[in-house]
């Protein structure tokens, strides 16, 4: 595996911000019959529920995903062609390990060679895959670029303590986060060229960015002094835009598309997760699934498909991986 560093600048680290808190850890206590061990709860069992499944009241098409050795599912980035790519936890043990789904179901299994631990975060349309890896008895992590063709390449801020690789666009542009030596986080953008630009929004404290389009614009979330977490989006000429949801409190932007579709999600004022898609005018279309309490989205491509998570009433501690495709249609991801 190659390495790849650029000129100095700061330095990287996924936040664990109370929105990040609020939407993924969700507890895991039981599950119906039909149903396995999933990330965000329970999964269904493709032999036991089939083709399809009921949720909530709601019955729902699965989509299966053929990793027996896993005991829950992660899904994070979705491209122009339907390949998706996360992580999953091998075994109920604290091992991960990232795939990657082709629209037409081959299942690819993305872990650096030497690393105990490989999570995949983004991919684009030329399949080339980013990501977080750490190494054998280290707890610093690193990012990683995939080619389509599997071949691995580190990259690491130069001087950061830790760094990691959360999003990529067809040109090649990675953004991500690095924490410096004080351990304070910023974002970053790595251009074709290599060298890195650090990120961070007027008034923040933190920094996160998690996706970049075609265009250079950005988006991801960042935490004020107050200690109060908003959306952003970065022009590719370095204007910063804060995103909060309309009614919501806590705001974090997740995925952009070649339109400047932004997907996302907010709090609500009961503490209820929820999605929302917002346009490149500023209009905001909350998404949120048929009997769901708690809806969040973590991928968005240029046809409008998202990936996320949600949670249905009826079963608090039962929240499912999905797929949601541009006209709203819900498929549940479902492990062997």
């Amino acid at each position: 595996m190659r390495h790849q560093r650029g000129p100095a600048r700061r330095r990287v680290v996924w936040f664990p911000t109370a929105l990040t808190a609020a939407l993924f850890a969700w507890s895991v206590t039981g599950g119906p019959a039909g149903l396995r061990a999933g990330h965000y709860g329970w999964v269904p069992d493709a032999g036991a529920a089939g083709r399809t499944v009921a949720i909530g009241g709601a019955v729902f098409p699965v989509e299966r995903y053929d990793l027996p050795e896993a005991a829950w599912l992660n899904p994070f980035a979705i491209n122009d062609r339907g390949d998706i790519v996360g992580t999953y936890f091998v075994d109920r043990a604290k091992v991960r390990r990232g795939f990657l789904r082709t629209r037409v179901g081959t299942l690819i299994r993305i872990v650096v060679p030497g690393a105990r631990q490989t999570d995949a975060r983004g991919i684009n349309s030329l399949g080339q895959v980013v990501g977080i890896f750490v190494a054998p008895g280290s707890t610093s992590t690193h990012g990683f670029i995939r080619s389509a063709a599997g071949t691995m390449v580190t990259l690491d801020v130069p001087g950061a303590a830790r760094t990691e690789a959360l999003g990529i666009n067809d040109l090649g542009q990675v953004v991500g986060v690095f924490e410096d030596a004080a351990r304070q986080q910023h974002g970053y953008q790595r251009g074709v060229g290599g060298a890195f630009l650090a990120l961070d929004p007027p008034g923040s404290k933190s920094t996160t960015p998690t996706a970049i389009n075609a265009a250079g614009v950005i988006v991801g979330g960042f935490t004020d002094v107050a200690g109060r977490l908003h959306g952003f989006l970065r022009t590719a000429a370095g204007a910063y835009t804060t995103i909060d949801a309309p009614g919501g409190g806590t705001t974090a932007a997740t995925a952009i598309n070649r339109a400047g579709q932004i997907a996302g999600n907010f709090l609500t004022a009961d503490h209820h997760a929820r999605g929302y898609v917002r346009s490149p005018g500023g209009a905001f279309a909350e998404i949120r699934v048929a009997g769901a309490v708690d809806t969040t989205l973590t991928g968005l491509n240029d046809h409008g498909e998202t990936v996320g998570a949600f949670r249905v009433a009826s079963t608090s501690t039962t929240p499912y991986a999905f797929v949601r495709g541009a006209g709203g249609d819900v498929t549940v991801m479902a492990l062997p």
